[in-house]
């Protein structure tokens, strides 16, 4: 852009209204900087994590979408999931990030950056965009990590969606590979869930999903056992316990 361009782009700028000025910013500056602000929470995390706390053990996390959880609440749906995994160290962590917001583009960006670093266990969300989600190619399919007891308890659950396409199918389809992929048992219906229920206020039909790269799939698949009242005969990961 030439000087004068850059100069006349500046004046008309500072004669628009504050609401076409931020419309403006939306347009142009919102994606970047929202990319920008997921990269440095990430990083404040990792350093955080490293230098600041480094004894802490994360044993399960999640990301929830559309909640905002009571603090006391939280706090105790926590200790509950602590204990299912027997956790006994105080420095063990479990994390469940709400309040995401499916309109924030800031908070789309968040989340792909969190599951690409491997940071979330599980994402829980309402169907529809759930389903949104698993077509991005966010979560594993679950038949895959199934026992035989969980089969049988979570048929009536299980949430099929159409994933993201992968390998030699993406040369026939461009650019255009999400929610393509084959229709898998992406998810579990938390509708029915009691203990869920303790904790949710506002996600309707609530859906979770175990996250492809979880750092703890079989924590994660402990605490779906617990949401959905089922005893598969499944043991907390052996580290997760402290003194």
């Amino acid at each position: 852009m030439l000087p004068h361009e850059k100069e006349h782009e500046r004046q008309a700028f500072r004669e628009m209204s504050f609401g076409k000025k931020l419309e403006h910013f939306k347009t142009y500056y919102a994606l970047p900087v929202g990319i920008v602000a997921a990269i440095l929470i990430l990083g404040i995390v990792l350093i955080s994590r490293i230098f600041f706390h480094p004894e802490e053990t994360h044993i399960f996390s999640a990301a929830v979408f559309e909640e905002y959880f009571d603090d006391d609440a939280k706090a105790a749906f926590t200790e509950k999931i602590k204990t299912l995994l027997h956790s006994t160290g105080k420095h063990d962590v479990v994390r469940f990030d709400d309040a995401y917001s499916i309109t924030s583009s800031n908070d789309r960006v968040r989340i792909s950056v969190m599951v690409a670093a491997n940071e979330y266990d599980l994402i829980i969300a309402g169907e529809t965009f759930f389903r949104e989600l698993a077509g991005i190619g966010y979560f594993a399919d679950l038949d895959q990590y199934m026992n035989e007891k969980e089969a049988a308890a979570f048929s009536t659950k299980l949430v099929k969606a159409p994933g993201r396409l992968s390998g030699d199918d993406i040369e026939d389809q461009g650019d255009n590979t999400i929610g393509k992929g084959e229709e898998k048992n992406y998810g579990l219906s938390l509708k029915d869930s009691d203990l869920w229920k303790e904790v949710s206020m506002f996600v309707e039909d609530p859906v979770a999903g175990l996250v492809e790269g979880a750092p703890d799939a079989n924590n994660a698949m402990l605490v779906l056992d617990a949401l959905l009242s089922t005893d598969a005969g499944r043991q907390p990961t052996d580290d997760t316990s402290e003194e």
